[in-house]
C-alpha cells in the first residue's frame, strides 16, 4: 500500500512538474526558515542551562529606591557575599564576581599582548559554576591570591602547546606590574553563559588593593552568586533580604531579590549586567515568524492543492467507484503530504547549510548544522516534519475524499464553489501574515534608527578613545600634550569609566536635604578635558579647571536629573556628600536608551582616569591615527596600541535591534517570496482554466486592460482585507514590544500604507504579468487550445 502511494506521488509530481516545484520549493524554503530560527530560539533558551547547580543557583540583585523611583541592580557591596552565607543557612555556598572593563596587559618572557577581559572571583567560583578545568585542579585554582586561571585561546596565545600550569606571567595589574601562576586552564566549552571572561584571578586579591574601602558605605561594582539548600524556600528568602542592608547601611531603603541563573539572559531587566542580555520577548517573536513562514508555505500547498481538485475529481471517483473508501483516500493525500515534505526536508536542509554561516555572521552566534541531531532537537524536527505534513494535506485529503463519485464521472462541479472561497480565505490569511511580519520590520527599523540618531546629549562622532594602562599613567600628560601638537587633533579628556557604563551609589548627604531622601548617583571620575572633548553642555557654574586645586578633592559636577531628583534650588557652591557643586551640566544618556536619564556626579580624578578621548577632525582619519599610534609607542613602547571609535561602542548597545532588524528583513522577505510563490501557482491555474473564456472575450471585443483588471482585481481585493486584518494586530504586538525602550518610535499610519503598498505591488508583479501575458495572447490560439 505505501508503494503504491508512493508510485501514485511521483506519477503526479511527473504530470504537474510546475504545480509540484512551487509545493517543494516553498515548503523548503518555509522549513529552512524554521529549522534556522528553531536552532538560534534553542541557543537562546540554553543559557546558563549547563551548571549543574543550575536548580539552586541564584544571582543577589538589589532593588534600589530614590526619591523618584525603583530601580533594580546587579552590582552589589563587597562583603555582602560572605554576611549572607553566615546569615542564612539556606546559603550553602557563596562567590563574589568582579568583571574588569580594561584590557590587562600581560606578559610572558618575551610575548606581550593584552588579556581583554579579566574576571575575578572568589575560590568558590569554579564550585558553583560549571566551567570545567581542561589542566588543573578547579578546588584548589583559585586558592592562592597570586594564581590565575586562562581560557584555552589565552593559554595557547601566551605558551603555545606546552603545558602552562605553574608557569609565571606578569600582568600590568592597576598600575603596577604583578606575577601571577598559571593554576588552571579552562576548557573549550561551546556554552552560552551570562559570564564572559578570558582570565580568572582569586577575588581576595582585592583585600590588599582596597584595603580599608572595602565595607557596606563603599560603591558597589561587584556581583553576588550563592547557592541554595535543595530545601530552601526562595520566597521566605526573599521576603528576609527586603531589610538586611539596613541592618549595614542605616539609611539605606533598597532591598536584595534572588534572581535564578537560568533567567538572566531571557527575563533580565536589571542595569550592570555583565554581558549583553536580550529580552523574551525576541524569542516570542522569532518563534512567531518561525511559524508564519513555514504556515505560509503549508498554505501554498493546501491552495494549489485544492485548486487542482478538478484534474483530480474523476480520479478520486472512479477509485470510489470500484471501492476505495474514504479514509483510504484520506491516508492516500496525507501520504502525498508526507513525501513532499520529506524532500522538501532535504532540500531545506541544503539550504541550511549553505545560509548557516551568513546567518551565524549577522546573528553573532557560532550554530553548526550538526546541532539538529543533538538528543532534543532531533525530536522537535520529528514534530515539525509531521506537523507540516499534517497542515499541508490536512484540507486537501478531506476536501478532495469528500467528493461524490457519481456527480465528479457526470463531469458536474465537484465543489468548486466550495473550494474557491476556502482559497480566498487562504489567501487573506496568508498575506496577513505577510503584512504582520513587513510591519514589524518597519517599526523594529524605525526604533533602530531612533536609537542610533537620537541626541544623547554629548558628541560622540570623531572621537576615538584608548585605553592606557594603569601603570603608565605617569605618562599620560605628556602623551596629551604631544598630541595635542597635531593639528587635526582637536581636544584630549579622559576618565575611569566609559560614558556607556557606571558605578552606582545611592547620595543622601547634602544641602538642604531636610527630608532624608536619597538619590541614585552614577559616578565618574573624569580629567580636567573630559567635558569639553565629549561637548557637554554647560546649564551652570563652570568645568574642572587646573588653576583650581581643590578641584582634585573637593569638587564636583553634577546633571539637571540630579538637580531636579534633589530637589535642590541653585545647587552652585551648596555642598553634596563632602563635595562643592562647581557646575550643572546639560543632561545625558551615559546608558542605553532603553533607560531614562539618570543622576550623574563627576569628580575630577585625572590620577585614575585611564580611557583616553581623542576629539579628531573628519578629514585623513588614517594619518591622524597613525601619528596616535606613534606618540603611544613612544611613550608605553611595550604595550600593543589599540583604539576604537566612541560612536562604535555606543551603537553596541544596540546590537540586538541591529542585528533583529537584519534578521526580520530577510525572514520577512522569504515570507513574503513564499507567498508570492503561491500566488504565481495560483494565477497560472486560473488563467489555464479560464484561458477559453478569456479567449472568447477577446474576440467579442474586449480590450487588453479589461481583461487584465478581470484577472487582477478579485487578487487584490483578497489583499486589501488582508491588510485590514493585519494592520491592528500588528500594532497591538508592536506597541507592545516598545514598551521596553525609555525613548520609543510613534507607529505611524504611514507604516501600514507602506506596508500594502508593498503587497499590493508583489501582487502587480506576479500576478500583473501573466495577466498581461495571456490579455495579449492571439484569441484564435486559445480557443483552439481548448
Amino acid at each position: 500500500m505505501i508503494k503504491n502511494y508512493f508510485l501514485i506521488t511521483v506519477r503526479n509530481f511527473q504530470k504537474q512538474k510546475a504545480y509540484s516545484f512551487i509545493n517543494v520549493f516553498g515548503l523548503s524554503i518555509g522549513l529552512a526558515v524554521c529549522v534556522i530560527l528553531s536552532l538560534w530560539v534553542i541557543d537562546e533558551l540554553n543559557y546558563d542551562q549547563f551548571h549543574t547547580n543550575k536548580a539552586n543557583l541564584y544571582r543577589v540583585i538589589v532593588e534600589q529606591k530614590d526619591a523618584t523611583g525603583e530601580y533594580l541592580s546587579a552590582i552589589t557591596q563587597f562583603p555582602l557575599a560572605s554576611s549572607l552565607e553566615s546569615e542564612f543557612p539556606d546559603i550553602i555556598n557563596s562567590c563574589r564576581y568582579y568583571g574588569n572593563n580594561s584590557p590587562q596587559i600581560a606578559k610572558y618572557n618575551d610575548k606581550i599582548s593584552k588579556i581583554n577581559n579579566v574576571a575575578y572571583a572568589d575560590k568558590t567560583f569554579l564550585e558553583l559554576f560549571s566551567f570545567d578545568l581542561g589542566k588543573g585542579d578547579k578546588h584548589t585554582a583559585l586558592e592562592n591570591v597570586n594564581s590565575i586561571v586562562l581560557s584555552n585561546k589565552e593559554a595557547q596565545k601566551f605558551f603555545g602547546d606546552s603545558n602552562p600550569i605553574g608557569k609565571i606571567m606578569t600582568i600590568d595589574y592597576f598600575g603596577s606590574p604583578r606575577e601571577f601562576m598559571v593554576s588552571g586552564v579552562l576548557k573549550d566549552q561551546n556554552f552560552n553563559s551570562h559570564l564572559k571572561f578570558d582570565a580568572i584571578i582569586p577575588f581576595h586579591i582585592f583585600n590588599s588593593l582596597y584595603e580599608g574601602v572595602t565595607g557596606w558605605e563603599y560603591a558597589s561594582n561587584y556581583y553576588t552568586y550563592v547557592l541554595l539548600n535543595s530545601n530552601a524556600d526562595v520566597d521566605q528568602l526573599n521576603m528576609k533580604f527586603k531589610t538586611f542592608l539596613s541592618k549595614y547601611v542605616p539609611k539605606s531603603k533598597d532591598e536584595l531579590l534572588l534572581q535564578p541563573i537560568t533567567d538572566i539572559h531571557l527575563t533580565s531587566s536589571v542595569k550592570f549586567d555583565p554581558a549583553t542580555n536580550i529580552d523574551i520577548k525576541y524569542i516570542y517573536f522569532f518563534t512567531l515568524i518561525a511559524a508564519f513562514t513555514i504556515f505560509i508555505a503549508c498554505i501554498n500547498f493546501m491552495n494549489l492543492s485544492t485548486a487542482r481538485a478538478e484534474k483530480r475529481a474523476k480520479e478520486i471517483g472512479l477509485r470510489k467507484v470500484i471501492g476505495a473508501q474514504r479514509k483510504q483516500i484520506i491516508v492516500q493525500f496525507f501520504s502525498e503530504s508526507v513525501w513532499y515534505t520529506l524532500i522538501a526536508f532535504l532540500l531545506a536542509l541544503f539550504v541550511v547549510e549553505i545560509t548557516l554561516p551568513l546567518f551565524n555572521e549577522v546573528s553573532g552566534k557560532n550554530i553548526s548544522l550538526l546541532s539538529i541531531f543533538s538528543g532534543g532537537f532531533v525530536y522537535l524536527l520529528v514534530m515539525i516534519i509531521a506537523l507540516t505534513a499534517i497542515t499541508a494535506g490536512s484540507y486537501p485529503a478531506l476536501f478532495l475524499s469528500s467528493f461524490n463519485p457519481v456527480e465528479v464521472i457526470r463531469q458536474q462541479s465537484a465543489g468548486s464553489r466550495k473550494g474557491s472561497l476556502f482559497r480566498k480565505l487562504l489567501i487573506i490569511l496568508q498575506f496577513s501574515l505577510s503584512t504582520i511580519m513587513i510591519s514589524a520590520t518597519l517599526i523594529v527599523s524605525e526604533q533602530l534608527n531612533l536609537l542610533q540618531k537620537h541626541d544623547l546629549g554629548f558628541d560622540k562622532d570623531n572621537i576615538v578613545y584608548l585605553t592606557i594602562p594603569r601603570s603608565s599613567v605617569d605618562e599620560m600628560e605628556f602623551i596629551k600634550n604631544e598630541l595635542l601638537r597635531y593639528p587635526d587633533i582637536i581636544s584630549i579628556g579622559s576618565s575611569n569609566i566609559l560614558p556607556t557604563h557606571g558605578n552606582e551609589s545611592n547620595f543622601s548627604n547634602w544641602d538642604g536635604n531636610m527630608e532624608n531622601k536619597n538619590v541614585l548617583f552614577n559616578i565618574t571620575g573624569v580629567d580636567y578635558g573630559y567635558l569639553p572633548t565629549l561637548g557637554m553642555n554647560l546649564m551652570e557654574g563652570r568645568f574642572f579647571d587646573r588653576k583650581f586645586s581643590s578641584d582634585l578633592d573637593e569638587a564636583c559636577i553634577i546633571n539637571e536629573e540630579a538637580v531636579k531628583r534633589m530637589g535642590m534650588i541653585n545647587p552652585i557652591g551648596k555642598k553634596l556628600e563632602g563635595y562643592t557643586i562647581i557646575g550643572v551640566v546639560k543632561n545625558y544618556n551615559y546608558m542605553s536608551l532603553h533607560n531614562q536619564i539618570e543622576p550623574i556626579f563627576l569628580n575630577c580624578l585625572p590620577r585614575y582616569a585611564n580611557y583616553v578621548y581623542v576629539k579628531i577632525n573628519s578629514g585623513d582619519y588614517a594619518a591622524t591615527l597613525r601619528k596616535i599610534e606613534q606618540v603611544y609607542v613612544k611613550y608605553i613602547p611595550n604595550t600593543p596600541f589599540e583604539y576604537h571609535f566612541l560612536d562604535a561602542t555606543i551603537g553596541n548597545l544596540y546590537k540586538v535591534e541591529e542585528r533583529s532588524r537584519i534578521l526580520f528583513s530577510c525572514f520577512t522577505f522569504l515570507a513574503i517570496f513564499i507567498s508570492s510563490l503561491g500566488l504565481l501557482g495560483l494565477i497560472t491555474f486560473v488563467i489555464e482554466r479560464r484561458i477559453k473564456e478569456i479567449g472568447i472575450r477577446k474576440v467579442l471585443g474586449a480590450s487588453i486592460p479589461g481583461i487584465v483588471n478581470l484577472l487582477l482585481m478579485g487578487f487584490i481585493k483578497l489583499i486589501i482585507v488582508a491588510n485590514i486584518v493585519a494592520c491592528p494586530a500588528a500594532y497591538v504586538v508592536m506597541n507592545n514590544w516598545l514598551q521596553n525602550y525609555a525613548y520609543k518610535t510613534e507607529i505611524s499610519q504611514w507604516i501600514f500604507i507602506f506596508s500594502l503598498l508593498i503587497t499590493l505591488f508583489l501582487v502587480l508583479v506576479t500576478v500583473g504579468y501573466h495577466s498581461i501575458k495571456v490579455a495579449v495572447t492571439n484569441p484564435i490560439k486559445s480557443i483552439r487550445y481548448e
